[in-house]
Order: C-alpha cells, then structure tokens, then sequence
C-alpha cells in the first residue's frame, strides 16, 4: 500500500509539473497539498468500495445436517471438492451452487444422518423442488466403510452410489404408497430419456433434467398378509397386509436418438 500512495504522489506532482511548466510554479505551493490529499483519498475510497463486493461473495453456510442426538454417530459435513469422475459426468456439478439449491436443500440435508459422513456442502445441488443431489466423503454399511459417494434425498428416501459410477449406474431409488411407486435417479449428462417397464407390461418415459428423472406409476406389488407385530399393547388380527412395495420392471437409459445406452448394472 505505501508503495501505491508513493506512486500516484509521484504522478500527481508530474502532472502538476506538466501543467505549470517548469518555470512557472504555484505561488503558494502550500494550497496544492490538499488537492493532492482529496486525490489519494478519492482513489483509496474506490478501493475500499471494489473490495467490499467481493468479500461479500464468500459466505458461509451451515445448514444443519442429520437429526443431532439421533443420527449418531454423525460425521461432520466437509467442504473437500467431490470427485472429479462425478463432475466429468454431471453437468450440474459444473456450474456454481445457487442460492436456490441452498434454499432446497437446507429442509432436506436432515435426512443425511448417519451412515452417511461428511456431506460435502459446497457441492450440494438441487435437483427439482423436492429432490436434491448431495455428495458426501463416505458411507457406513456396518460391515465396511464406502469412499466417495453420490447421494440423493427428498428428506425421507436416501440413495448412495460411488461417484466413480456416476457415467455407467447412476443413483436410483424406488418408494411405494398403497396404490402408486414413484422411481427418481441421477443419470449422467449423455441420457436424453428415461424408460420403465413394469412387471404388468406398463410403459412409461420421462425426460431427464439437470441430471435427474422422476416417474410414477399407479402400480404397486400385491401386498401378502404377514403376521401382526407381537407386541402387548396390540390387539388386532393375528395377521395384517404387508406394506406397500415398488412394482417391479425393468429400467432404461436413452441417448437422444433413442438408443439403450444404460444403466450398466442392469446390462
């Protein structure tokens, strides 16, 4: 900084020269040093104002991640770039994060608890309204520790799957209600399409956005009767409708001409 101010010193006092003249100099040199001063001052408060944008544009965020005191134990988010295998494959993991996927995501990073561990937050993206994308360092199985996974919610359902798979698998996930399955997944950015047939011979297609699809199906699995929870407070039939599962079907990715290019896992 004090070489800056030494340096517009030094031109202002040549362009007073170049004004003047070198013979003909202000009578009274004294009543030009605040014109000098009002000129460094002008240019250090345009500094000040340049600099102050830009801090402004890194801002934290910490959103709460997991259910505190239920999801234990919980490992905290981390902000390490996610992989580049994944960005490679995802277009929306190439673009800045927004104040809209921010916004998404905050409801619904509380369905991230334990096992999964270190929800890299910058990477975070919205997928739709209700779906969002949110890498994360690890995923606990139990029997092993999985490094670098690709994961999706919509606050309830979770799906993780390597980032290293995200061209050939993807994420995918099914739920079901009584009467309807509803399937969502990422896909990678050369998937036009998505196609599901179902068990009962049903078609549907849906287009894929910002590396994700969502469809539903009004089928679902004919529920069986199990027995009731054994439990001392129950006092119901001894034998209860099974809960809802997922029609099953067969799942297809297409490029833009039409042609079954994926997943990988169900070649």
């Amino acid at each position: 900084m004090a070489d800056l101010l030494d340096r517009l010193g030094e031109q202002l006092q040549l362009a007073e020269q170049r004004h003047y003249g070198p013979a003909v100099m202000p009578s009274a040199p004294r009543r030009r040093r605040p014109t000098r001063r009002r000129g460094l001052l002008i240019v250090l408060t345009a500094l000040v104002v340049v600099a102050t944008p830009a801090a402004a544009l890194i801002s934290p965020w910490g959103p709460t991640v997991g259910r505190p005191g239920i999801d234990e134990p919980t490992i905290p988010p981390s902000f390490a770039p996610v992989s580049s295998k994944a960005k490679a494959a995802l277009a929306i993991l190439r673009r800045e994060q927004t104040a809209t996927d921010r916004a998404v995501a905050a409801p619904l990073l509380k369905a991230l608890g334990h096992p999964v561990g270190g929800v890299q937050l910058e990477a975070v993206r919205a997928l739709s309204q209700r779906w969002i994308l949110a890498p994360a360092e690890l995923l606990d199985t139990g029997r092993t520790t999985i490094s670098d996974q690709l994961c999706i919610t919509n606050g309830e359902a979770v799906a993780c799957s390597k980032a290293a798979d995200a061209d050939t698998i993807g994420v995918g996930v099914s739920a079901a209600n009584a009467d309807t399955t509803t399937l969502a997944g990422l896909v990678p950015d050369r998937v036009a399409t998505v196609r599901f047939v179902t068990t009962n011979g049903t078609t549907l297609k849906v287009n894929a956005h910002n590396n994700f699809y969502s469809l539903t199906v009004d089928e679902t699995m004919p529920r069986r009767m199990i027995p009731a929870p054994k439990a001392s407070t129950y006092n119901g039939p001894t034998m209860i409708p099974s809960p809802p599962t997922p029609i099953g079907g067969t799942l297809d990715w297409l490029d833009a001409r039409g042609r079954v290019i994926g997943p990988q896992l169900a070649r």
